[in-house]
């Protein structure tokens, strides 16, 4: 089954050390070719002309490496789920969670973009909710139940969109944050 396969054939055998194989084993499953040594590049042709150009130019400016400065600003990327903090203490894959965490994070965009909020102003604000949010879900749900959780703050988060927002005072914040905004506004104050 094995040699047919070849399943072993990309591993060097552990008894064959060049330059003289010493494997005794009558169908040894594993690789025994010897490293091709792999040939020098070829030195490709110079014209003159090239040479007489490097030559004029003065040494100061082949030092310094020209500086290339972006036409665009640098905008901000979505939030990521740093992996060697969560490996102990999430029940969740940091897969799982990255994934769902850019879902949150382009639904809290959309949010704030509706509100006419500047790209910046949107992009730092879903960040900053989309992780908060994310972490709340994992607080209060187990590894069964985060998937679907996420998916209900998901569902609050365009539910929140259609509302009438212009009777709020804040117009970023979390689903639990806006809940109890929402729910302090409307009480009747004694």
């Amino acid at each position: 089954m094995f040699p047919t396969l070849k399943l072993f054939h990309r591993i060097n055998c552990p008894d064959n050390r060049p330059p003289q194989s010493t494997c005794s084993r009558d169908n040894c499953l594993f690789n025994h070719s010897q490293p091709k040594p792999e040939p020098e590049p070829k030195p490709k042709p110079r014209e003159n002309g090239t040479q007489k150009q490097k030559q004029s130019v003065p040494p100061t400016a082949t030092s310094s490496q020209p500086k290339v400065e972006p036409s665009e600003p640098l905008k901000p990327q979505p939030p990521r789920i740093d992996i060697s903090k969560t490996m102990t203490s999430s029940h969740t894959f940091p897969s799982v969670r990255q994934k769902l965490l850019e879902t949150l994070y382009q639904e809290y965009l959309k949010l704030y973009q509706g509100l006419k909020m500047s790209d910046e102003q949107a992009s730092e604000a879903a960040r900053r909710d989309s992780l908060q949010e994310e972490l709340d879900c994992l607080r209060a749900s187990s590894q069964k139940t985060y998937r679907n959780a996420v998916i209900s703050r998901v569902v609050k988060i365009r539910k929140r969109a259609s509302e009438s927002l212009s009777a709020f005072q804040s117009l970023t914040g979390t689903t639990t944050e806006f809940d109890q905004l929402k729910q302090a506004q409307q009480t009747p104050k004694s």
